[in-house]
């Protein structure tokens, strides 16, 4: 696949890339590094379409977010752009199953962008920050008063319904 060609095809939609790239994600994974590497030096928009890609992909498939992968998405949770942030939230927990020994590294990443201006943002990594909890780890620890702290500045219903499920889910 020549990445650049694909990006610069102004026939497709944003949506219509991200599909396609699904896809070809799905049958041919040995195809991510290239996508890793476009990425890496690519405009914000065609990054947050190969995440989108991936976390699509990783929904289905976790396994398909190799160790490469994950520390590419991780690293991604440092960008300006929301779309990209919201994007590796997902990815992240769709996978942190996968990578246990990464969760100490990774959450106090996941709970400074709790404070994001983005509702997107905030949810997604809530969503990451309730799977890191049903892992029942011992962060839990010192995890379940901080997402406790970061329930009483969240406004979002939908926010503190992600993190209400998972604290009693890890109480029971």
């Amino acid at each position: 696949m020549d990445t650049k060609s694909f990006f610069s095809d102004k026939s497709l939609s944003a949506k219509q890339k991200t599909s396609e790239l699904s896809e070809i994600i799905a049958d041919r994974p040995e195809i991510l590094p290239e996508l890793i590497h476009y990425a890496s030096e690519g405009k914000d928009a065609e990054k947050a379409t190969i995440l989108e890609a991936f976390e699509y992909v990783s929904k289905k498939n976790p396994e398909i977010i190799t160790a490469e992968v994950f520390d590419f998405v991780r690293h991604q949770l440092h960008s300006k752009s929301s779309r990209v942030k919201w994007e590796s939230g997902k990815i992240i927990g769709n996978s942190i199953s996968l990578y246990p020994e990464m969760v100490e590294e990774i959450t106090p990443t996941l709970l400074e962008n709790t404070r994001d201006e983005s509702t997107v943002v905030r949810w997604s990594m809530a969503y990451a920050l309730a799977e890191i909890l049903k892992l029942r780890l011992s962060i839990n620890e010192t995890l379940v008063p901080k997402i406790s702290e970061t329930m009483k500045m969240e406004q979002k219903n939908s926010i503190l319904k992600i993190y209400q499920q998972a604290l009693k889910q890890v109480k029971e």
